[in-house]
């Protein structure tokens, strides 16, 4: 590499009329060699206390934009970004910025903070008008920073470096495209050959319309009816393409195709088609029409750890995503949308690192949700929401907020934004982790804001009558200048927000390309960010923190090393790991060097992107090290993955047939839908058979299903009931017996059908007869069986779930007995469930160890309730004197176990988890009433809002005006509805309204502590998608007690995040009894769907508890142990009644005195 002759006192280097001027270097700072090492101390910082502090730098840029260009292409307004590197190689990174109308600049930085614009002496005039983002890499490998700009309507520049910070315009010669809207680019070693190829984003130079008026582009002028179909006219074939969306049409502008070159090594580059085998779809077939999406920002990164670049291409609008895995053989993969669930809607940036330091590098993707409740009431966004089908788990949906996707370690990723605080930040452009505080975790940095709020509901209204000249309607919008944001990594992939953005947000404005360097020399990371018709932001990182600053020197034509992977590895931190990178921020690109946190006895590794390792040991804090690449490299060793999992997955051949329901049409301020709760699952032994059956309810229209075990495989599918009138609810076998006992919902039903009452249906497994009981007006949820009486014979609890029509109302329970062989409703023993709740699971076990049947009920809008009994059929409600009332959340299932071994029953209870957009705040309040007078009963959701100091509405004006359409008789605006309180708005009718409230959402154990229970929260991949069946059981064999849940719930309402976070997760317990998520790759469940019943048992008799699980609308998934050690079998077998003796404890005990678990 090319590097300035150093000397106490000054250089120079003449370059024809050229003298630029460095300031003498601290001969204390020279570098001091080692073996395939060099190192300096690194300059004392000034700063105090952890942030930045914006600095005078003489850096005299600012992108201005004028009103005429505004209006003529609005594009100009989504900014310019920013470069830094080493130009002149005097060891000061400099910084290049692009500009819109005014040129673009380049500045070297002589130290102390003084930059000097060297634009026009290094021959950088050249650079195009409309310059959008630039890049340094080293792309001819002659030792030397080049540049890359891009811009609207003149592509891709290439300027070559001639050492000396002298550039020369290389552009045609390099074979780079020289029109259209060109955004941000990133360079790897795509093809293997050891050289930088480039992916060069673009978006358009200018929409159709700020070219066409309205009136020309109108939906008939573009689009035209063929036969029984719509086409597009052939005028308008390149700007435009239809999609469907189940009967919804839509038009959506194209964009113009990115360009993909491979580089010879010299700098010339050859591009490279997306249809002819470089890119492959998710079948691994090559690409057989070129993307023309809308892209803002690439980044080529390792993102799966397997050594090879991926690409993450970051899309504008309806654009999906693009996520491509690299291989060893040099193609681009798409990523499965099962291992990529979801995107950003409108995708402005994409940055990645270890957030939890569990060794996996996790994406954040940058969107626009804004942080402040007012403002995101007053916003609307344009584009519809995508219509998924119910149970397609291959649907990728795209949705605006940010996203956070946690890496499995498996090459897939669950997305975890709201659980980790960061999904809605505002109208954010670039995204960068550094680490700020110096505490080995890697902090979000944002830059925000627009020059026009686009989402503003009241402008766009305007718009639509506005008087003005077309072009020039945006200027009606208001201006949104934002304050960036940081937030401060807490560890377990938690973020907390930092006030004033750690000094990068003390003013709002509007923020574009941001990029980092030591500009100080004192080893950490310093920002520079380009702002729009404002100065450009210097910043100092002020981190007071021990600290290394890290450079590579790769071999050729790979100078920067870009690709290779750094590690900083200590005892006493967590392993920091970063990548080298060239280009792949929005519209800018960093300097080559990276920051870690020191802590005693920490050593460096580099993982060279051609193979060979390189290690430092004993580092020391306050240095820069420069990492030689060895000319002769070592293999990386191999490492072999266990690929034996504790479970085998295969489908049963049984589907869940779901019909499609209207619920938002007949409640439209439903919190989700609920037609769609189901399926049930029960397990039977056939009235004493060797081998346990399962039972399946179905949907409306839908019979009771038989999957018959056949020497421990499910091979035989049987119906035995007639085709049911509504949702079967919860389903129970009489044990012993033939009998099913199973809900019959009465929800699913139109308008002109009369209402009619629930039933209870008992069937027959033999000859499909059955006896119908009815339950009343309420639709039912879970069923148990227990003997609550105490005289040998089981009663059955039937939880009420909902009243239709009437959600979230109260409903009633009930407890029925056998008289004569008849299902009786008993007034008594169902008195203390009178208009107890909304039910949504039961559990029926002795609780307190007194010897009889107790009961535990998972409540909607409720606590889980525990109703102890004494002794014949009294059963007392113990909840608020047990600790329990508090936790009022949407509890989906309880189940009963020991889970700390101390021989006392604890409760498990599933709720909604901490990854979803009630999530945030609580208490979540429930108003519900005929509010507007219209003889329905509505729903009004509040939570408490800091910048109202009261509760707020969660709806948005449109939803609500759709529900309530007097509320458009005194709320005008958006504005007006924004900025008032739930109770300013609907006043008394709010104040004498009944409501529920939600305090906790997290998936619990309650701790049995005899005068009360102790809530303990499960782990955080329990919180990050709703749980529903919770399975206790030793499903390992070590003698503790394990638990599995079913996850994920897709019947959200339009517009709001489908909740697929979850596979299926299995907890096993340590010695001490704590419930340790394992990773999908281990327990070998991998679930997509909507996750509904889960039930255990010994399936093939291998002395192994094995599992099986429903989907809504998807199939029956059966999960065979393969690992567990190998427990004892015992069965019950009792006289009278209750012959499988339900409600009996076994469990084993050891030589050493504890307890296994608890086998109900």
């Amino acid at each position: 590499m090319f590097r300035w002759p150093v000397d106490s006192t000054l250089c120079f280097v003449l370059v024809g009329a050229l003298v630029l001027v460095g300031c003498g270097r601290d001969p204390e700072r020279m570098w001091t060699p080692f073996d395939g090492y060099e190192v300096r101390p690194l300059v004392s910082p000034i700063g105090q206390g952890t942030g930045f502090t914006e600095v005078s730098s003489s850096i005299a840029f600012s992108n201005a934009i004028s009103t005429s260009a505004f209006v003529t292409n609005r594009h100009v307004v989504n900014g310019s970004g920013v470069a830094t590197g080493d130009v002149d190689g005097d060891g000061l990174p400099d910084v290049f910025l692009p500009g819109m109308e005014h040129g673009s600049a380049l500045y070297r930085n002589h130290g102390d903070w003084q930059f000097e614009d060297v634009t026009l002496l290094a021959n950088l005039g050249l650079v195009n008008p409309r310059a959008t983002g630039a890049a340094f890499v080293d792309v001819d490998a002659d030792g030397d920073l080049d540049l890359f700009v891009t811009s609207l309507g003149s592509g891709v520049q290439l300027f070559l470096n001639d050492g000396a910070g002298q550039f020369s315009d290389y552009t045609a010669q390099a074979n780079l495209p020289q029109s259209g809207g060109a955004t941000s680019v990133a360079l790897a070693d795509m093809d293997q050959d050891g050289d930088l190829d480039l992916y060069a984003g673009f978006y358009k130079e200018a929409t159709v319309k700020d070219i066409w008026p309205p009136n020309e582009i109108a939906f008939e002028r573009v689009v035209k009816q063929v036969a029984d179909s719509f086409v597009v006219n052939d005028y308008w074939a390149d700007d435009y393409k239809l999609i469907r969306q189940g009967d919804r049409l839509m038009r959506v502008e194209l964009a113009e195709p990115d360009r993909v070159f491979f580089n010879d090594g010299t700098g010339r580059f050859t591009e490279v088609s997306f249809t002819e085998g470089l890119f492959l779809d998710e079948e691994g077939r090559p690409l057989t029409e070129t993307p023309r999406d809308w892209t803002l920002a690439v980044r080529f990164q390792d993102f799966n750890g397997d050594g090879y670049h991926d690409l993450y291409v970051c899309n504008d609008f309806e654009s999906p995503d693009h996520f491509w895995l690299g291989s060893s053989v040099g193609t681009f993969r798409a990523i499965s949308t099962l291992a990529l669930r979801k995107t950003s809607q409108s995708t402005m940036s994409v940055v990645a690192t270890d957030i939890d330091a569990d060794g996996d590098v996790d994406i954040f993707l940058a969107d626009m949700l804004s942080l402040d409740y007012v403002r995101r009431q007053k916003q609307h966004f344009v584009i519809p929401p995508e219509v998924i089908m119910m149970g397609d788990i291959h649907a990728r949906p795209q949705e605006m907020q940010n996203m956070l996707l946690l890496n499995r370690a498996d090459t897939t990723f669950s997305e975890v934004a709201r659980m980790s605080g960061v999904a809605a930040t505002g109208w954010t452009w670039s995204s960068a982790f550094i680490d700020v505080d110096l505490d080995g975790l890697q902090d979000l940095l944002l830059t925000t804001g627009h020059a026009y709020d686009a989402m503003d509901a009241d402008a766009q209204i305007a718009a639509g009558s506005s008087r003005r000249p077309w072009r020039e309607v945006l200027l009606d919008f208001p201006d949104l200048d934002l304050p960036n944001i940081a937030f401060r990594n807490l560890g377990d992939a938690r973020f907390e927000w930092v006030e004033d953005g750690w000094g990068l947000g003390v003013v709002a404005d509007v923020a574009h390309g941001m990029a980092f360097a030591d500009l100080d020399e004192d080893g950490d990371q310093d920002v520079i960010i380009n702002r729009l018709d404002a100065p450009v932001g210097v910043f100092r990182n002020d981190a007071e923190g021990e600290r290394i600053l890290v450079r590579l020197q790769g071999n050729a034509p790979n100078p920067q090393g870009v690709g290779a992977v750094v590690k900083v590895i200590s005892d006493s931190m967590p392993t920091q790991r970063q990548e080298i990178l060239a280009g792949g921020h929005y519209l800018s690109s960093s300097d080559a060097s990276l920051t870690f946190a020191y802590t005693p006895g920490a050593r460096i590794e580099v993982h060279w992107p051609t193979g060979g390792r390189s290690t430092i040991e004993e580092v020391l804090p306050s240095n820069e090290y420069r990492i030689f690449q060895p000319q002769i490299e070592a293999s990386e060793p191999s490492v072999v993955q266990a690929t034996e999992t504790m479970f085998t997955a295969s489908s049963i051949g049984l589907e869940h047939q779901e019909t499609s329901y209207p619920d938002f049409n007949r409640q439209p301020l439903l919190p989700h839908k609920l037609s769609q709760r189901g399926p049930s699952l029960a397990v039977t032994d056939m009235g004493g058979g060797n081998f346990e059956h399962l039972i399946m309810g179905g949907g409306k229209g839908e019979p009771l299903r038989l999957l018959s075990n056949i020497d421990g495989r499910f091979e035989v599918i049987r119906s035995f009931s007639e085709p049911s009138s509504g949702d079967h609810g919860g389903i129970v076998v009489s044990p012993g017996s033939y009998l099913v006992l199973a809900g019959m919902s009465n929800y699913e039903r139109t308008p002109e059908d009369p209402a009619e009452d629930s039933k209870i249906t008992r069937v027959s497994m033999q000859d499909g007869g059955d006896v119908s009981y009815t339950f009343g007006p309420e639709s039912p949820g879970p069923l148990t069986l227990g003997d609550f009486t105490g005289d040998g014979r089981l009663e059955l609890f039937v939880g009420g779930h909902f009243m239709p029509g009437q959600y979230p109302v109260n409903v009633s329970s009930a407890i029925y007995r056998y008289e004569g062989g008849t299902l009786v409703r008993d007034d008594a023993l169902s008195a203390p469930f009178e208009k107890l709740g909304l039910v949504s699971g039961a559990t029926a076990a002795d609780l307190n160890g007194d010897g009889t049947t107790d009961l535990a009920l998972a409540t909607m809008w409720g606590p889980v309730h525990v109703f102890h009994n004494r002794g014949e059929g009294q059963l007392v409600r113990m909840t608020r004197a047990l600790g329990l009332e508090e936790y009022s959340g949407w509890w989906n299932g309880v189940a009963p176990a020991d889970f700390d071994g101390d021989g006392k029953m604890d409760l498990v209870a599933t709720n909604w988890g901490q990854n979803h957009p009630y999530a945030q705040d609580v208490p979540l309040r429930a108003y519900y009433g005929d509010l507007d007078n219209n003889g329905s009963l509505d729903i009004l959701e509040v939570q408490q809002i800091p910048e109202l100091d009261a509760f707020g509405l969660v709806r948005d004006f449109r939803t609500l005006t759709h529900a309530l359409p007097t509320l458009r008789q005194h709320i005008r605006t958006y504005e007006e509805f924004a900025t008032r309180s739930a109770m300013d708005i609907f006043g008394p009718v709010l104040s004498e309204a009944n409501y529920h409230e939600v305090t906790e959402w997290q998936t619990m154990v309650f701790l049995n502590r005899e005068s009360h229970y102790e809530a303990v929260p499960l782990a955080d991949e329990a919180q990050w998608s709703p749980a529903f069946a919770p399975v206790p059981g030793d499903f390992n064999g070590d003698g503790r007690t394990d638990l599995f849940l079913s996850q994920n719930f897709f019947a959200v309402p339009s517009g709001s995040p489908r909740l697929d976070s979850g596979l299926g997760l299995l907890l096993l317990a340590d010695e001490s009894h704590q419930l340790v998520p394992q990773p999908a790759q281990v327990s070998g469940i991998y679930i997509y769907g909507s996750q509904r019943a889960a039930v255990r048992a010994d399936f093939d008799r291998d002395g192994r508890l094995d599992l099986a699980v429903t989907q809504n609308a998807g199939p029956v998934v059966h999960l065979r142990n393969r690992t567990a050690k190998k427990g004892l079998r015992v069965e019950l077998r009792m006289f009278g009644a209750n012959r499988a003796g339900v409600g009996g404890n076994v469990r084993a005990e050891y030589r050493d005195g504890s307890l296994g678990p608890q086998c109900l």
